[in-house]
């Protein structure tokens, strides 16, 4: 499996120090999918768990909703 993008619009280096852990947002946020956030300059980028995105199981997921959808 794998991500097919349309464009990329920046490609980033971020410092180790200005990474920060993913925050509580409130308990209807799921968060499964993001590794943490990044500051550049006066932006704050969300930085998402590639490993988790492309995990097997949620794919086994999706192709069993697709046949059934398909049926």
């Amino acid at each position: 499996m794998g991500i097919a993008v349309d464009e990329v619009c920046e490609v980033l280096r971020i410092a180790e120090d200005r990474l920060d852990p993913v925050p509580h947002l409130g308990a209807g946020v799921d968060l499964e999918f993001l590794l943490g956030l990044g500051k550049v300059g006066e932006k704050v980028i969300l930085l998402l768990d590639a490993d988790r995105l492309l995990d097997g199981g949620d794919a086994q997921v999706l192709e069993g909703a697709l046949l059934a959808k398909a049926s």
